[in-house]
């Protein structure tokens, strides 16, 4: 069987989840979702044009599709116009009725669809957010085009409530018909951050050695588990 050959297998997963063959979409940042500077409703709600990205994608039959960077958080995007979902601003149900139609598209053509949740933290930018938010308040040097405000860290209830702002985007796009979330903790965001021994500086239950500093990270995953059942 040849290399090519291979992609074009089943993978399955260990949940018994499977993807019609081993390509992939990896989650990128579209910025084609609604945008306001003032009004935090009008951010990150699904456009025709995100629809038809994701239809045009779904249509290559690639075997999973990974909608990218959505924000939990409307205050702390990773740029304008991403996609969102924020228990703050909408219902569960709004939200389930805006992103199910993206997802249909995404899955006509029997691709799996995941969805990556994220939080940008103090990578928020600072003409967004002047003073952002991360574990502590170690600054972000400038990058990508884009300066960074000093961030202050997040309290403990705050860390509660975007623990919870996680679980309700994964319930919102498991009812949506999502085969699944995934957790960005990577390029610089908010749980790398947490992750990071060189920005994390906390000397609480969320700081200190790698058990705390991933704290946050289980904490999520379990109230994604609470929220939404296994297959």
């Amino acid at each position: 069987m040849s290399h090519l050959e291979v992609l074009k297998k089943p993978v399955v997963f260990s949940n018994g989840v499977s993807a019609p063959n081993a390509t992939l979409k990896s989650a990128m940042t579209e910025r084609l979702c609604t945008w306001s500077d003032d009004d935090f409703k009008k951010r990150g709600w699904p456009t025709p044009e995100y629809i038809q990205l994701y239809k045009t994608w779904g249509e290559g039959e690639i075997g999973t599709i990974i909608l990218g960077n959505i924000p939990c958080d409307a205050r702390y995007p990773e740029a304008k116009k991403n996609a969102c979902i924020d228990p703050e601003i909408a219902s569960h149900d709004d939200y389930v009725k805006a992103y199910k139609p993206v997802i249909d598209v995404a899955k006509a053509h029997g691709s799996l669809v995941i969805a990556q949740v994220t939080h940008a933290g103090r990578q928020t930018s600072e003409d967004i957010a002047p003073t952002p938010v991360s574990s502590s308040d170690v600054q972000c040097p400038p990058g990508m085009g884009m300066t960074f405000g000093k961030p202050r860290p997040l309290t403990v209830d705050e860390i509660h409530d975007t623990v919870r702002r996680f679980g309700f985007a994964a319930k919102v796009l498991y009812d949506a018909k999502c085969d699944g979330v995934e957790l960005h903790a990577a390029h610089g965001y908010l749980l790398s951050q947490f992750l990071s021994p060189r920005v994390n500086k906390r000397t609480d239950q969320y700081g200190g050695d790698l058990d705390g500093r991933s704290r946050i990270v289980f904490e999520i995953i379990e109230s994604i588990r609470k929220a939404v059942p296994d297959p």
